[in-house]
């Protein structure tokens, strides 16, 4: 694979109604204490800590 071809493969994904999508990173600054609020609790269901997030943004946003 070309450079490029990982590149583009890192940059997209498949979204929950099977379109392929761009994906960007954000970074963001919180409290310790708050991160290791959501930590627990996603390892407590089992779950991610960026799908969890990523859920909390789409259901705001989108």
């Amino acid at each position: 694979m070309t450079e490029n071809s990982l590149s583009d493969q890192n940059q997209t994904r498949h979204s929950g109604d099977n379109s392929r999508d761009e994906f960007k990173r954000l970074t963001i600054d919180i409290p310790a204490s708050l991160h290791r609020s959501i930590k627990s609790q996603c390892a407590l269901r089992g779950s991610k800590i960026t799908d969890e997030i990523r859920e909390m943004l789409i259901e705001k946003y989108l």
